[in-house]
């Protein structure tokens, strides 16, 4: 085994686990409770239910309260108030945007910043055509004695009934918090929140102020095990999102007589070009996923003592840096550059409606994921950076966001590159040292999984490490409301299964530890004064 050149500690700090003090007692009876089998039942039957509500959403989906297909998420919020009495009989709900959902629980102390869980209703649709794949109907809500399948149990109605039945239990056993808790429900997540989540977090802010909340809970990260080690990872990074649009404009035409390229084949070149000239990654030490990386090699002996050493060494060691770099690479290419770098995807091409008539049009959509340290801007000037040189090579004239480049007239054709909708830049990124917030978060993980009844946590060591998320959530509509955003679900890896596919599960025993998390948080967050 390698000897590391400095302390586990040094490279990856912990803190001591957090245990509820003034309500000690409390938290032991609802662990009690959710380890027996009635409150086992409820809670499987709570997901269960939630599940069997189709809240599927599509693109072409029209504004809510204009479009009827919305009213489904009127479903689930029947279910919710006949599932959760308490919760909407002590809780202050209010309804935002037709159809998303925020529930006040008004601590006694207005001084006090809030805590926000938040999570989502819809879920993405289940393809007709693989019905036939799944092991249950994907909307039975099945439980197997194992797992609870259907679509959204994992993607994320186990967060949003988890949240709502560590209220409901709370709120059984007359609990007051001093400070108040804001749970937070968004309707359109899996099309960018822009109706839900965006007009959530404006109401949010209108009523705390910009900074208003002490902390928010999001979906994100998740804990893995491997051999003795729990690693729990809490995203405080999110990368940045574009969607860019190439069109290639060309004159139409009979087949019989076709030019050298017609517009596919320009649009095959263009597309051939961004490939060949992708983003550049490297590792910086300065980077979430450097820490992530150094945290998780310091305690987890998966990691090769080759590749654990390099980390370890890289933030004063600048050959070792570049180690582990290659060190990464070889092991997996495209995670390296997906966490390290800014990724394009070809995602959607098209073009020509008939097969002896010239396309006057080509499309295609390239989807990016935007590296922490990386922006809109700069990915935009990407494209002139590749497109230019190719425009003018090929007599094309090029419109890249509305800046001009290319050929002489009479040009070949003429290419434009724009945005589908805004941007995204990365998120800032959550503070972790020196932080109230995440010290009591990464302290309420490593007392949950620390008693944990499950038998695969037991005995083994728990460590908790920043995160990047590679994909992007509900949290960009709440940057305004606090600066310590967290997107962590308190699930383990091996828990769920078959998100946005076929065969959608989560084992009732992950889920049931999230509600034990969510009830420890509150009480961690509301003893403490560290927030």
């Amino acid at each position: 085994m390698v000897s590391l050149p400095v302390s586990k500690h040094s490279l990856c700090p912990q803190v001591e686990p957090l245990i509820p003090t003034a309500h000690a007692r409390l938290s032991t009876t609802l662990d009690t409770y959710l380890s027996s089998d009635d409150g086992e039942r409820w809670a499987i039957e709570s997901l269960s239910l939630a599940v069997r509500i189709p809240t599927q959403i599509f693109d072409d989906f029209g504004l809510p309260g204009e479009d009827p297909r919305w009213e489904i998420m009127l479903d689930m919020h029947e279910f919710l108030r006949k599932r959760f009495p308490l919760v909407h009989r002590k809780l202050t709900v209010h309804k935002v945007n037709q159809y998303g959902l925020v529930y006040i629980w008004r601590g006694s102390d207005d001084s006090l910043k809030p805590l926000v869980l938040t999570a989502h209703m819809d879920v993405v649709p289940v393809n007709p055509e693989t019905r036939c794949e799944w092991r249950q109907p994907p909307f039975s809500g099945f439980y197997d004695g194992n797992s609870i399948w259907g679509r959204g149990s994992a993607d994320d109605k186990a967060m949003l009934v988890g949240t709502m039945s560590a209220v409901e239990l709370l709120l059984q056993k007359s609990y007051e918090p001093r400070r108040s808790v804001v749970l937070a429900y968004g309707y359109d997540e899996e099309r960018g929140g822009r109706n839900g989540a965006r007009s959530i977090g404006q109401f949010l802010v209108n009523l705390y102020g910009q900074n208003g909340a002490a902390m928010l809970i999001d979906e994100g990260g998740q804990y893995f095990i491997h051999d003795d080690i729990v690693m729990a990872v809490p995203n405080v990074a999110e990368k940045g999102a574009m969607n860019v649009q190439i069109e290639v404009a060309t004159p139409g035409g009979h087949s019989s007589v076709p030019p050298v390229h017609t517009g596919i084949g320009y649009l095959s070149r263009i597309v051939a070009a961004l490939e060949d000239n992708s983003f550049p990654a490297s590792l910086k030490r300065d980077s979430t996923y450097f820490r992530s990386l150094r945290c998780e090699a310091a305690y987890d002996d998966s990691y090769s003592d080759e590749l654990r050493g390099y980390l370890a060494r890289a933030s004063v060691d600048d050959a070792a840096l570049v180690e582990a770099e290659k060190a990464l690479r070889r092991l997996d290419e495209d995670l390296f550059r997906a966490f390290a770098g800014t990724t394009q995807a070809v995602d959607v091409i098209s073009g020509g409606i008939k097969n002896n008539a010239l396309p006057e049009r080509a499309h295609a959509i390239v989807n990016h994921r935007i590296a922490e340290d990386s922006s809109v801007a700069e990915t935009a000037a990407h494209y002139a950076h590749v497109l230019a040189p190719l425009a003018m090579k090929l007599n094309l004239t090029l419109d890249s966001f509305g800046k001009m480049y290319g050929g002489e007239d009479p040009a070949n054709g003429h290419i434009t590159v724009s945005t589908i909708r805004r941007g995204l830049n990365p998120a800032p990124v959550t503070p972790t040292e020196g932080s109230g917030a995440w010290e009591v978060l990464s302290g309420t993980i490593l007392s949950s999984l620390g008693t944990s009844v499950r038998a695969e946590l037991s005995g083994k060591r728990i460590v908790v490490a920043p995160g990047i998320m590679i994909a992007n959530s509900d949290t960009k509509w709440y940057r305004r409301l606090t600066k310590n955003i967290f997107r962590y679900g308190h699930i383990g890896k091996t828990d769920r299964n078959g998100m946005h596919t076929t065969n959608e599960a989560i084992k009732a025993e992950g889920y049931i530890e999230g509600i034990r998390f969510y009830a420890r948080l509150i009480l961690n967050v509301d003893e403490s004064d560290l927030l």
